[in-house]
């Protein structure tokens, strides 16, 4: 199988400025000073299936937030008998408790690294986790977020709403032309397909929206498994982060769906036919 692999390498500030004295005052997170044992740089890996583009999970089991029971999305539709534990909790626990102690305040210059590129950005930590957060949640097997499954494979971190948008409904259209819209995916076949074919653009923005109130509530019960273990704000802000992005859409979608990108087409000139 084919490996395809997202690296998060978290470089906090300070980090070779220490004393090694014990001293918390001049300590610079060398992760042998009172509270910034927890504050070591950290180097995660993602390791997806490049054919499915699933998350290759490291592990079987977790800890008890973990669990499928432990506050359930309201509409999860997995039963315990079939999965134990939440996929999408399942493959976030090692980040989550990595972070479990600090904040969302917190700099850090966060690299990341995939096969075309890297990127950097000189950050807050809450801005690396929900991307990372992101990226994990699309292709750990939740039928949610499997819609963002296809965006993996280009991953854009740190990516602005306009940004978030323009691809969202860009690889929407593209997935609902292969799937709902009943088109083959053989090559050989396509471009018949793509003459005789007539999908509705609004039909599947609408689509697209139902899709994201049901992201809310996973991230709405994601949230609320992990506020019993964590008690510091940088995972939970995460969360908070990739909600707000959901939440929005349905605010643009309701009001002037597509103003901020319809700039960007102004020079384009359409012609009945």
């Amino acid at each position: 199988m084919k490996n395809l692999s997202i690296e998060y390498n978290f470089i906090f500030e300070n980090s070779d400025n220490c004393d090694h004295s014990g001293n918390i005052d001049n300590c610079g997170n060398c992760g042998n000073c009172g509270n910034c044992k927890n504050k070591k740089n950290f180097l995660y890996q993602i390791n997806i299936d490049e054919d499915t583009l699933t998350y290759r999970s490291k592990k079987d089991s977790g800890p008890e937030w973990t669990k499928l029971e432990y506050f359930k999305c309201a509409n999860c539709p997995f039963t315990p008998n079939d999965h134990p534990f939440c996929p999408v909790a399942l493959n976030l626990a090692e980040l989550v408790d990595s972070f479990k102690t600090m904040y969302s305040y917190e700099k850090a210059k966060v690299y990341v690294k995939t096969a075309e590129r890297v990127y950097c950005k000189y950050t807050d930590l809450q801005t690396g986790l929900l991307s990372a957060f992101g990226a994990i949640m699309a292709c750990s097997g939740c039928p949610h977020c499997e819609i963002f499954r296809p965006l993996v494979r280009f991953h854009l971190p740190f990516a602005s709403f306009e940004e978030t948008i323009f691809r969202m409904v860009s690889m929407f259209i593209i997935s609902e032309y292969f799937g709902s819209a009943g088109i083959s995916t053989n090559s050989s076949t396509i471009k018949n397909d793509i003459d005789s074919s007539s999908i509705s653009i609004s039909a599947i923005l609408r689509k697209l929206k139902e899709k994201y109130e049901k992201i809310e509530m996973v991230n709405a019960g994601m949230l609320e498994r992990i506020n019993k273990f964590v008690h510091t704000d940088a995972n939970k802000n995460a969360f908070v982060g990739l909600n707000n992005f959901a939440q929005i859409f349905s605010i643009e979608y309701d009001s002037n769906f597509l103003d901020s990108l319809r700039m960007l087409f102004k020079h384009l000139k359409h012609t009945e036919k």
